[in-house]
């Protein structure tokens, strides 16, 4: 079973600010807003004072919630999948640009496998964001040469991150 959808919840105040940036951040990743609620003009009766915003590439995936009661947040951690290595340091800069806190520079994670190439970042309320890419170098390379490249790639691809996750976690 896979994750459907996940987020932050941060205070009000910093609402804007915090979408702002991660837009930024993830745009490489084709991340967009896709949802709003609440807020000044649509405030919801079940939950009044609550503003929320979802981005996604497709569906919104990543939730900013912003409760008025949240004082202090919790920081947490979660990871964006990256399809290349070369998207995992274009978002690593996106997010540097956007004001972001380095946590870790785009680099192979040996100690959690081989081909684990990932980017570690704060945000303003001390989230650790990641974005990482399971693909080994061998495969990315090619996947960076030929953007897109149908058919054949695309398949072996497939097989070999199938078996490099069985090898490695099973």
């Amino acid at each position: 079973m896979a994750i459907d959808h996940t987020g932050i919840e941060i205070s009000t105040a910093s609402h804007a600010e915090t979408v702002k940036a991660y837009q930024a951040a993830l745009a490489p990743l084709g991340y967009k807003v896709k949802l709003s609620f609440g807020g000044e003009n649509q405030d919801m009766p079940e939950a009044p004072g609550v503003i929320g915003t979802g981005l996604g590439e497709c569906a919104p995936d990543f939730w900013i919630i912003s409760l008025p009661t949240i004082v202090t947040a919790h920081p947490t951690h979660f990871a964006f999948s990256a399809s290349t290595r070369k998207v995992v340091r274009e978002v690593y800069e996106a997010a540097m640009k956007a004001g972001f806190t380095s946590n870790g520079e785009p680099g192979v994670r040996a100690q959690y496998h081989a081909s684990y190439y990932g980017a570690f970042f704060k945000d303003q309320h001390q989230n650790r964001v990641e974005v990482v890419c399971h693909t080994p170098a061998y495969i990315d390379a090619v996947k960076t040469a030929i953007p897109g490249s149908p058919g054949i790639m695309a398949s072996v691809s497939a097989v070999v991150a199938a078996v490099g996750y069985y090898f490695i976690y099973c």
